[in-house]
């Protein structure tokens, strides 16, 4: 019966062994042989190219497990069509055990509109593949209030490993806004797991973390309109002294969106250990809102955040937040970051420690500029202020320090022209900053106690006041000239050069 074609052996002929071959259209015999693998007839399988090697197919075939292979007929049918009419959250689980029990580290996710009425719990190791967020959705019932997709560990518990990828997430919040428990991702306690090329929509939050550690959040939009918006974008909750010392959310997020949110892009309670890369907040009240002042919280600290935006919020664009039992955050480092179009301020840091801010830019913000409040030993550098933040509001700084001591203002520009207020306002008992070669169009207001300015410039300083009278201005004879500044030195002796 060699090189027959199926249809020419005779019926109910028993199939053995390498007698079999397969053929095309034409009868040529097709290089595949098959051998009896248990009940099933499986052959040996090898990929195009040179060099390829023979192997099973049950090899093959063994590399992922697909969620077809868990579902019924009427149920793979219903996907396809998008139907969303029947459950397939228990095929989810099932198919995610089989992958653990053996060690099989994919799920494939064919293309498809998938109803999900329970959590999908993602266990270890395994990743979760869909064929792309265009093509394969998750999609929560209207009554299902909980995550769609979880991992939850524990401290000396965790879940090492896996993710989900190249997917779409349509929570129930956004059709039901008392489903606050509705959350795309959620992550409790695991580490080194890949969450990327996902989109989410309709959730309370749309990703969630704690616990977490050097967890990657990679390309994932929050975003959607109507009964596809979200709350907030990406939020890393607190955590309790409670929880074991080194307990942490480091997550590494990089060219992640949060979009059209009700409420916040970014909700850090306490992102110890964070590194956020190219990410964005846009179209809601505030864009990054770091911080907790809840009682009984670890510090927060050690956070970076590079090349970050948030704009045309309704609130405030970065808003760090003093932390939890009065005890401040501290050392984060901004970098490269634009925070521009706010109802309220640009950047504010509240009750902060050895914070820095630098090369960034701060723009068209109707509440100022920068605020520092309350805040020491933080540094902002070599910062554009544009687009005249503060719009017609009298009596603030476009940066403004209130409170506080021993902050830097240095390298900055501040190009405020209204000339309703001033370009830097210090206020509120500060002292002890230092105020270092700024142009400051707008000129300045100093009054705290040891404070010292050196070689700053601008135009029109009749704001220049202070209770100590410490500046010194020298004119040029051309109009408009720009006026060096000077301020006496710790012993209060006073320094005027005339710049040509």
């Amino acid at each position: 019966m060699a090189d027959s074609k199926y249809s020419a052996l005779p019926p109910a002929a028993l199939l053995t062994g390498a007698e079999i071959f397969a053929v095309d259209q034409a009868g040529n015999s097709v290089r595949t042989t098959v051998s009896a693998v248990g009940n099933n007839a499986l052959g040996t399988y090898t990929a195009p190219g040179i060099g390829a090697q023979a192997r099973t197919v049950s090899s093959k075939l063994a590399e992922s497990i697909s969620v077809f292979d868990f579902m019924t007929a009427a149920q793979i049918a219903n996907v396809q069509a998008g139907l969303l009419t029947l459950d397939i959250s228990g095929a989810f689980n099932t198919a995610l055990t089989a992958c653990t029990a053996s060690s099989i580290a994919k799920l494939v996710i064919p293309s498809g509109s998938y109803l999900i009425a329970a959590t999908i719990n993602r266990p270890a190791g395994v990743y979760m593949m869909g064929d792309g967020a265009e093509f394969t959705a998750l999609v929560s019932t209207s009554t299902f209030n909980g995550p769609v997709i979880a991992s939850t560990g524990a401290f000396n518990n965790v879940i090492n490993r896996g993710g989900v990828q190249n997917l779409a997430i349509f929570g129930s919040w956004g059709t039901n806004h008392a489903n606050t428990l509705s959350v795309g991702i959620s992550e409790s306690f695991t580490n080194r797991s890949i969450h990327k090329d996902v989109r989410i929509h309709g959730c309370f939050r749309g990703m969630y973390g704690i616990g977490v550690w050097q967890v990657l959040w990679d390309n994932i939009q929050v975003d959607g309109t109507g009964t596809q918006q979200n709350a907030t974008g990406f939020y890393l909750d607190q955590l309790l002294l409670t929880l074991p010392v080194g307990t942490s959310n480091a997550i590494n997020a990089v060219n992640c969106v949060a979009q059209d949110v009700s409420d916040t892009g970014w909700r850090l309670l306490n992102p110890n250990g964070c590194k956020l890369v190219d990410c964005e907040a846009e179209n809601g009240i505030n864009g990054f809102f770091i911080g907790n002042t809840a009682a009984g919280c670890y510090p927060i600290q050690f956070g970076q955040f590079t090349g970050c935006v948030s704009d045309t919020n309704t609130g405030i664009g970065f808003f760090v937040q003093q932390g939890s039992n009065a005890s401040p955050c501290n050392y984060m480092q901004f970098a490269n970051c634009w925070a521009g179009t706010h109802g309220n301020l640009g950047v504010y840091f509240d009750g902060c420690s050895g914070l820095n801010w630098t090369n960034g830019i701060i723009g068209n913000n109707t509440g100022a500029g920068l605020r520092l409040n309350n805040s020491v030993n933080c540094i902002i550098a070599t910062t554009q202020f544009v687009q005249d933040n503060l719009g017609a509001q009298v009596g603030i700084g476009d940066i403004t320090i209130s409170g506080g001591s021993f902050n830097k203002i240095i390298g900055c520009f501040s190009s405020m022209a209204t000339g309703a207020s001033v370009s830097l306002l210090e206020s509120g008992g500060t002292n002890s900053n230092t105020i270092e070669h700024n142009t400051l169009l707008q000129g300045a207001t100093l009054i705290g106690a040891g404070t010292r300015a050196l070689y700053n410039q601008g135009y029109n300083p009749v704001g220049i006041s202070g209770h100590h009278r410490r500046w010194s201005v020298t004119r040029d004879a051309l109009p408009h000239a720009e006026r060096d500044l000077y301020l006496n030195d710790s012993q209060g002796r006073e320094d005027s050069r005339h710049s040509h």
